[in-house]
């Protein structure tokens, strides 16, 4: 009985100062910079913590995912007698032409010769 008991008054204690650093950085206030960004932060992960029950209506990470409309790319196969060229387009997606006529001239400045 007296192990099980030490396990009990020890999980009392931490339980404790947890609660004792939660009400800690609850009340008092941020007067120096340093304090005062541990706060902020502590306070939006406990804010954070303290709402993840309540999320019904808000998209999470692996909503977001799922609704981007992400184009799926083929993989482009190039000739093997030419070196082909690269370049970026518009929106910022990499793409492959196997000679400079199939460039656009808008971005043939910044196109790459790719080597084998």
């Amino acid at each position: 009985m007296k192990p099980f008991s030490r396990i009990f008054i020890w999980t009392l204690v931490f339980f404790g100062l947890l609660l004792g650093m939660d009400q800690f950085f609850l009340r008092v206030p941020a007067t120096v910079a340093g304090w005062r960004e541990v706060r902020t932060f502590y306070l939006d992960f406990r804010g954070r913590l303290v709402a993840l029950p309540e999320t019904k209506g808000q998209p999470t990470v692996e909503k977001l995912i799922d609704q981007a409309q992400a184009p799926v790319r083929p993989t482009v196969s190039r000739p093997s007698g030419g070196p082909g060229f690269l370049y970026m387009d518009g929106q910022g997606t990499l793409q492959f032409a196997d000679n400079l006529e199939e460039v656009p001239a808008a971005f043939r400045s910044k196109t790459q010769r790719l080597k084998r």
